[in-house]
């Protein structure tokens, strides 16, 4: 993993600590890093970008939208475009892995989900894995990362499409038992 975050840095060609980490660079539909988000600390930042953040490492307190989140190892954070993201507090060791990608991308993969998996994702932002599921998340991640490296394909932006759809339409099926048992319960 470190020699693929070591390629991104190469490819940018940029020190990151001078540029926003999630922007998409032109020409291209999605963004693939790894970052302590202290940039964010204190200071909400609102992307116009869909984002999915992998915390693989640390422990910190967050807030999307005004709503606080504790951030642990497995905890995914998905944001959709014109969300606020702040960092409100981290351990020394946290990092995350993040995949920014366009509105138009992140239309495009969610087109045909339900209407409640969007509440759920606005109410819900943050999802911790059991243990159990961490090499399912893992191994979408390094997915990722290798559709990334893959800059000469011609149909790296459709490949990257279908591979969010995976994540989303996995973690619908992981979270959609959270989602009918709220439901229910309002009733």
């Amino acid at each position: 993993m470190i020699r693929y975050m070591l390629m991104i840095s190469y490819i940018r060609g940029q020190n990151s600590r001078h540029m926003n980490p999630f922007e998409i660079e032109r020409g291209e539909s999605f963004i693939i890093g790894d970052s302590d988000l202290r940039e964010l600390l204190d200071r909400p930042y609102k992307s116009g970008y869909g984002m999915i953040l992998f915390c693989y490492k640390g422990t910190a307190n967050i807030s999307v939208d005004l709503s606080r989140w504790d951030i642990r190892r497995n905890t995914v954070i998905v944001l959709i475009p014109d969300t606020i993201l702040t960092l409100n507090a981290s351990s020394e060791d946290f990092k995350v892995q993040y995949i920014s990608f366009s509105k138009v991308l992140f239309d495009e993969a969610v087109f045909r989900l339900d209407p409640p998996f969007f509440r759920f994702i606005k109410d819900s932002p943050c999802y911790t894995h059991p243990a159990d599921q961490e090499e399912t998340i893992n191994v979408i991640i390094r997915l990722f990362w290798l559709i990334y490296m893959d800059r000469n394909n011609v149909y790296r932006d459709m490949i990257v499409k279908n591979q969010l759809q995976c994540f989303f339409l996995n973690m619908y099926d992981k979270t959609s038992c959270l989602l009918y048992t709220s439901d229910a319960a309002d009733d």
